[in-house]
C-alpha cells in the first residue's frame, strides 16, 4: 500500500489492492487526525464505509485508490471520501443499490449500506472508465437541536430512514430506523428519556407496518415521555394496561443509572386482547 498524507490540508490518499491494504487503511485513518473529535458511533460508521467500498475494489477491480479529506467548518466537521477504480464498472446501478443484491455471493452491507450511513452519496460508473464513489460523512456537529425526548434529529430521508443521535458527557447513543419497502413510515421506534440521574432507553416494535403502526408507536413514545420511571416493572404493567386491545407491540427497556451504572434489561410484549 502507498500512503500519501498532507497534514496542512488534512487529506490522505491510499492505493488499495488486497485485504491487507484495507486493514492498514482503516488502522491509519483511526490513528491519524482525520477522526479527531468524532464519536464512537461516527468513527465506526466511517471505518465501515471505507471497509465496504475498499472490499468492492478488491473483489471487482483488483486495485484502486481512496482519498479522504477532513473539512472543518464553523458549524460541523465532515469527511469527504472518494473511492476510484478502473475496473469493469457496474452494469446496473439501480440494481446494485438495492438491499440484499450481491454479485459476489456475500452478505456484506454493500453500496446500499454505504448510502444509508452517508450524509451524501454519489456514484458514477461505466464500462470504459470504471467506478467513482463519493461520500460525505458528518463526524461532528457544534450545534445540536434536541426534541422533547432529549434526541437530536440529524437527518430524515423520506422513504428511506430516520437517523437519531444523542450525546452526553458519558454516553453516545444513535439509532437507525427504516420502513418496510413501499412504506414511508413504520412502527419501530427508539425512545430515549433523560431523567435527573439516569436515562431510559426503549425499543418499540409495533405489529404491522405503515401509518397505523407508526401512529401507535408515537402514542407509546408520548406515554413513555410523560410517565418515565426507573421502576421498570411498574412502567411495563402500566404500559400493558394503557395499550391492551391495540394491535400490540414488542418492547425492550434499558434503564441506565448514571450514579452506579446498573442496567437491568427486561423485555415485554402486549398483545391484542
Amino acid at each position: 500500500m502507498y500512503i500519501e498524507e498532507d497534514i496542512h490540508t488534512k487529506k490522505m490518499s491510499f492505493l488499495v489492492k488486497d485485504n491487507v491494504d484495507i486493514t492498514i487503511l482503516v488502522s491509519e485513518v483511526e490513528k491519524k487526525h482525520l477522526l479527531r473529535g468524532a464519536s464512537h458511533v461516527d468513527s465506526s460508521l466511517v471505518k465501515t464505509i471505507l471497509s465496504e467500498l475498499c472490499t468492492n475494489i478488491v473483489k471487482y477491480a483488483k486495485r484502486g485508490s481512496v482519498s479522504i479529506e477532513r473539512i472543518d467548518t464553523k458549524d460541523e466537521v465532515m469527511l469527504e471520501i472518494t473511492v476510484t477504480d478502473n475496473g469493469p464498472g457496474i452494469a446496473n446501478l439501480d440494481l446494485a443499490l438495492q438491499d440484499k443484491f450481491s454479485t459476489g455471493g456475500t452478505l456484506g452491507l454493500g453500496l446500499p449500506g454505504v448510502r444509508r450511513m452517508a450524509d451524501k452519496f454519489e456514484i458514477f460508473s461505466s464500462k470504459e472508465n470504471g467506478t467513482i464513489v463519493k461520500v460525505l460523512k458528518k463526524i461532528k456537529s457544534k450545534q445540536i437541536n434536541r426534541n422533547q425526548s432529549g434526541f437530536s434529529i440529524i437527518e430524515k430521508k423520506e422513504n428511506f430512514q430516520i437517523t437519531q443521535h444523542l450525546q452526553t458527557n458519558d454516553l453516545d447513543i444513535a439509532s437507525f430506523v427504516r420502513p418496510s419497502p413501499g412504506e414511508i413510515s413504520c412502527g419501530d421506534k427508539i425512545s430515549v428519556i433523560t431523567m435527573p440521574t439516569s436515562i431510559l432507553l426503549c425499543i418499540t416494535d409495533v405489529s404491522g407496518h405503515g401509518d397505523v403502526a407508526s401512529k401507535l408507536a408515537d402514542e407509546i413514545e408520548k406515554y413513555l415521555a410523560e410517565n418515565a420511571s426507573s421502576n421498570l416493572e411498574s412502567l411495563i404493567t402500566n404500559l400493558h394496561n394503557q395499550f391492551k386491545g391495540s394491535r400490540g407491540a414488542a418492547m425492550g427497556f434499558l434503564h441506565i443509572d448514571m450514579t452506579n451504572w446498573l442496567t437491568p434489561y427486561p423485555c415485554h410484549c402486549f398483545r391484542r386482547l
